[in-house]
């Protein structure tokens, strides 16, 4: 056997718990040591992420350190052989995402403030890795570049493709994971699947597990959806007890096999609120610019962090709190997070 990989979804890591879901800190340390355990147990090689590792609210690497020893122990359970997915969550944040600092130094991202740069990286972050005659391809998430098709390398026996990007899944899968409705053009999915053999996506956090889909050549290419390992959402469909994740195995002579095995979301340790769905977090936000003015303290995202705030609300209350006006500040908010359902008042 060459390799032996485990494929672990959206784990979102966060500094602090949201005011909806209490109990994700200790969740997220409980699944990587599952994690752990499982590469220790069952012979794993490597570890691919499908991005969003990290989820947001960190202001800071200090605030990180706990987090970053925990993904220096999954690394090292594989000889440093984790290969990580750069996810829509990675620029939210950018310099201050942990992600940012455990990928680096890296060719394909650098952080935009100067940084203190490990000597290598915790988590790799490449293009492409080639096992043998098998070529995966790490198609990261990109806010601009939506043209995830990479090159198949001469001698490439098999072609597997890893993506962050709900733009290149069939509209039935995007439109049940809650995104609006929009025609998905064969000819664009055509080209993206036109030379892969199995594709893996994270993002997603509804668990739609293994489906196909079918090119106009005639062409059927499997893809894996496992659903996300963090719950970020107080949303009822993302609140499965366990997510399957898949496992790649390239044996010696570069036959590839596919197999699932089931992690717990430990959903007995979280907690949800009930959230008034008639309250807008607009009726918050001059309520909680004036506490950030009366606290003292010198940064508003620092002050609503520390509240247990989301990002989706600094982003709310800044606008506000700079002079925006209140439609102005609604705007701030649809246009950044629509798709996301996670505000937290």
């Amino acid at each position: 056997m060459k390799a032996k990989i485990l494929c672990v979804s959206d784990l979102h890591k966060r500094w602090s718990d949201g005011a909806s879901i209490k109990g994700s800190k200790l969740v997220q340390d409980l699944i990587q040591d599952d994690i752990i355990q499982y590469v220790r147990d069952n012979g794993i090689t490597h570890i691919f992420t499908l991005g969003d590792w990290y989820h947001r609210g960190y202001h800071g690497l200090s605030e990180a350190l706990s987090d970053i020893e925990k993904d220096r122990q999954i690394a090292a359970c594989v000889n440093g052989n984790v290969y990580h997915t750069v996810g829509n969550h990675f620029f939210l944040e950018r310099d201050d995402n942990p992600e940012m600092y455990i990928i680096q130094p890296c060719e394909l991202v650098h952080p935009a403030k100067p940084m203190t740069m490990p000597k290598k990286p915790i988590f790799n972050c490449v293009p492409s890795l080639r096992i043998g005659t098998v070529q995966i391809d790490f198609f990261h998430f990109s806010q601009v570049d939506k043209n995830y098709v990479a090159q198949t390398l001469p001698g490439t026996t098999y072609h597997i493709g890893i993506y962050h990007d709900d733009c290149c899944l069939p509209g039935w899968i995007r439109e049940a994971e809650g995104y609006p409705a929009r025609p998905i053009s064969q000819i664009y999915l055509n080209n993206i699947y036109n030379n892969i053999d199995l594709a893996i996506f994270g993002h997603i956090h509804k668990p739609f597990g293994a489906t196909t889909i079918e090119l106009t050549s005639g062409r059927t290419v499997p893809i894996i959806v496992p659903g996300s390992l963090g719950i970020t959402a107080n949303v009822d469909m993302h609140k499965t007890p366990t997510v399957d994740l898949p496992i790649i195995t390239i044996e010696d002579d570069d036959k590839v096999s596919l197999s699932f095995t089931t992690f717990s979301k430990h959903l007995e340790h979280l907690t949800f609120k009930h959230k008034n769905k008639d309250e807008s977090p607009v009726r918050h936000t001059h309520e909680l610019v004036r506490g950030f003015k009366s606290a003292g303290v010198s940064s508003l995202e620092k002050f609503l962090a520390e509240k247990g705030h989301q990002q989706a609300v600094v982003d709310l209350v800044a606008s506000a709190a700079s002079g925006a006006t209140l439609s102005d500040a609604i705007q701030v908010y649809v246009n950044s997070y629509k798709h996301e359902n996670e505000i937290d008042v």
